[in-house]
C-alpha cells in the first residue's frame, strides 16, 4: 500500500455502497455469507472508529533523500518501518564553557533511559524546520530566545524508523528549565566526560552517530 498520502483514508464513501450483495441469493453457501457478514461487521467499525483515529494522531511529511516533501502521514506510521523516512529538528546546546547539554530520556518513549541530544523533535505536516526548532526547544528546555547555527542533514536508520535530521548548535548560559513531561533528566557534559561513555549504551544510537558525524568535527 502506497502511504504518500493518507487523504483516501478519510472518505469512506466506497464502504457504504453495497447493493451489489442485497441479494442474498447470491450466496451459494453458508461460508460465503459468514464472510459477508464478517465484513459488514468490520465495515460499520472502520466508518465509525477509523476518522476520529486519523484525525488525533499527528501528521508528518514523507520525504525523499534529497529532502524533498512527497507526501504526508500518520506518526505510527512513520514509526513503522525504514521506508518512511520523515523529518525531525535537533539541537545541541552549548555553555561558554563548551560543555553539552544532553537530555535523558523517559522510560515510557524510544530508547528509554539513555542520554540524547538537547533537543530533539518531529516536524509536523506543513511546518517550517525553524519553526519545530523553535517549538520542541521551548517544549523541552523552556529556551524562547536563542540563535541556532545549522550543523546541516544527514540520515538516520533505526529498527522502526528512517529520519530525516537538521541539526543545528547554539550557545546558551541562562538557566534551563526541562519539562519533566518529555524529559527524565538533563545536565552539561564536558567533551572528555562524553568520549569516555561512548559505545557503553549510555547515549542513543542516534546522538551517538550524530556526535561522530556532526559534533566532532566542530569541536
Amino acid at each position: 500500500m502506497d502511504f504518500t498520502d493518507f487523504t483516501d483514508f478519510t472518505d469512506f464513501t466506497d464502504f457504504t455502497d453495497f447493493t451489489d450483495f442485497t441479494d442474498f441469493t447470491n450466496f451459494t453457501n453458508f461460508t460465503d455469507f459468514m464472510n459477508f457478514m464478517n465484513f459488514m461487521i468490520l465495515r460499520k467499525l472502520l466508518i465509525k472508529l477509523l476518522p476520529g483515529f486519523i484525525s488525533r494522531e499527528e501528521w508528518l511529511p514523507l520525504m525523499n533523500e534529497k529532502g524533498e516533501v512527497i507526501g504526508k502521514a500518520p506518526r505510527s506510521i512513520c514509526h513503522s518501518g525504514k521506508e518512511y523516512l520523515h523529518p525531525v529538528v535537533h539541537l545541541h546546546v552549548f555553555n561558554s564553557k563548551g560543555e553539552l547539554f544532553l537530555q535523558k530520556r523517559p522510560m515510557n518513549k524510544i530508547q528509554p533511559g539513555k542520554w540524547d541530544t538537547s533537543v530533539g523533535g518531529h516536524i509536523s505536516f506543513g511546518e517550517t524546520v525553524e519553526t519545530a526548532l523553535q517549538r520542541e526547544t521551548m517544549e523541552e528546555l523552556g529556551i524562547k530566545d536563542f540563535s541556532a547555527v545549522s550543523l546541516g542533514s544527514y540520515i538516520f536508520e533505526s529498527d522502526i524508523e528512517r529520519e530525516f535530521a537538521y541539526s543545528f548548535k547554539t550557545c546558551y548560559d541562562a538557566p534551563i528549565s526541562i519539562n519533566k513531561d518529555e524529559l527524565a533528566d538533563g545536565r552539561f557534559w564536558s567533551f572528555s566526560e562524553i568520549e569516555k561513555n561512548l559505545g557503553k549504551n549510555i547515549f542513543t544510537p542516534n546522538f551517538e552517530q550524530e556526535y561522530n558525524k556532526v559534533l566532532k568535527v566542530e569541536e
